[in-house]
């Protein structure tokens, strides 16, 4: 009996035993999966912040090229205003040019007339003068006679 009933105690120590070891292994067990959770929490964690990280570095070149097309926007606009500006010169120069050209083509018709003008003048001054000598030798060829007298005979 005594044996007996040692051997039931045997195996209740035993069970307990076992039971108890499971119970450890469960802790351990469980704080090894919570442990896990949590790296697998971490991770993803980190992977979201990576891919955030790239998100704002695509964002950054993305802001960097706008930056650039418009700086080469501007550019552009002042070196088509530049170039405005030098074609708006030229051709104010082009028609100060033609301006002037005009002036001194007025001048030189001025000259001429004034030219001319001289020229006449004296060719009636010297046709006075010839009239005038041309007379003078009548009225020293007829003197007293007029053109008339010369022209009827009269006298």
């Amino acid at each position: 009996m005594d044996g007996g009933s040692h051997a039931g105690s045997e195996a209740h120590v035993v069970s307990r035993l076992r039971w108890q070891e499971e119970q450890q292994e469960e802790q351990q067990e469980e704080p090894e999966e919570e442990q896990e959770e949590q790296q697998e929490e971490q991770e993803e964690q980190q992977e979201e912040q990576e891919q955030q990280e790239e998100q704002e570095e695509e964002q950054q070149e993305q802001e960097e090229e706008q930056e650039e097309e418009q700086e080469e926007q501007e550019e552009q606009e002042e070196q088509e205003e530049e170039e405005q500006e030098e074609q708006e010169e030229q051709e104010q120069q082009e028609e100060q040019e033609e301006q002037e050209e005009e002036q001194e083509e007025q001048q030189e018709q001025q000259e001429e007339q004034e030219e001319e003008e001289e020229q006449e003048e004296q060719e009636e001054e010297q046709e006075e003068q010839e009239e005038q000598e041309e007379q003078q030798e009548e009225q020293q060829v007829f003197p007293g006679s007029g053109p008339w007298s010369r022209a009827t005979g009269d006298r």
